[in-house]
């Protein structure tokens, strides 16, 4: 009986902790058109957006958000991340907005937060 309440209590804070943590991502505060995309050797690419579309609470892994832009980040050597890459290539190069959502940690580089996903209008 001990043990299932420990259980519950456990799962109850782990599931707190997770959704206290999704709410710390950034999201787009609206639509914005990658300014330009950064590639590395690695696979790791930075998606520069004007700073004005993030809206949410910056991690503190990134630092401070400052300077015209805020960068994402992903690994595009990942299924998702080609799928991701190609999205954003052709949003960029059709001057097509999206809605850029980050994952609130910086899992990808250790320095930038990375882009958990994006949507498009079309």
């Amino acid at each position: 009986m001990r043990k299932n309440r420990v259980a519950e209590l456990l799962f109850g804070f782990v599931a707190s902790s997770c959704a206290s943590m999704a709410a710390l991502a950034s999201t787009s505060s609206g639509p914005a058109v990658p300014s330009f995309l950064s590639y590395q050797t690695s696979g790791i690419v930075q998606v520069f957006f004007l700073l004005s579309v993030r809206s949410g609470t910056v991690p503190a892994c990134a630092g401070a958000a400052s300077g015209t832009y805020y960068r994402l980040v992903f690994d595009s050597t990942t299924p998702g991340g080609k799928s991701m890459l190609a999205g954003l290539i052709a949003a960029h190069a059709a001057a097509e907005p999206v809605w850029p959502v980050g994952t609130g940690d910086c899992g990808v580089d250790g320095s930038n937060e990375s882009l958990k996903n994006f949507g498009t209008s079309s």
